[in-house]
């Protein structure tokens, strides 16, 4: 019954009945019917019972709804949770403002929030440049709270401003921390 709400393409499947297992490699996408979400990937092990999505290689997550872009190397997608977690060096492009630099990312697509404990760029469309430590980021209401902050505004032009913070909340479609 789950894997009716995926559609899985690839140049070589195979499904092993006894586990409810499909593994997909070269060139291999997905796309949840039900959702306007679709992964791309080198290779991808879908388990059917559990409903676990696990691409590697090359990944790039499409969220159409959430307005999200995801890049890494490796990803694993709970669906029945709605979570997913990145493993190694990730790209995030948000609603087309916001580029995030990082690894060992979190998505939370209910609850619309993107983390990570490691070290961190993010880059606004205004050239503002923010170096953290580790992130907590709400997509919908565009809020980053960041430990070990660096703030570098027109990043780049003659005239930018530098501020360090221990940790911050800032709400970046205002442009107040």
């Amino acid at each position: 019954e789950n894997f009716r709400k995926i559609n899985l393409n690839s140049d070589e499947v195979s499904y092993f009945i006894d586990k409810n297992k499909f593994f997909s490699k070269n060139n291999s996408s997905a796309k949840m019917i039900d959702d306007d979400i679709s992964i791309i990937a080198d290779n991808f092990e879908y388990d059917q019972l559990l409903n676990i999505i696990n691409a590697n290689g090359n990944v790039a997550i499409i969220d159409i709804k959430k307005n999200l872009k995801l890049f890494s190397e490796n990803i694993t997608y709970f669906k029945n949770k709605e979570k997913i977690f990145t493993q190694g060096r990730t790209n995030a492009t948000i609603d087309k403002k916001y580029d995030f630099k990082s690894k060992d990312v979190t998505f939370f697509r209910e609850k619309m929030i993107l983390i990570s404990s490691e070290k961190s760029v993010v880059e606004d469309d205004s050239d503002t440049i923010y170096t953290l430590d580790s992130f907590h980021y709400t997509l919908n209401k565009e809020i980053l709270k960041g430990n070990n902050v660096k703030i570098i505004t027109n990043f780049g032009k003659k005239k930018s401003d530098k501020f360090n913070f221990s940790s911050g909340i800032f709400y970046l479609n205002e442009k107040k921390f």
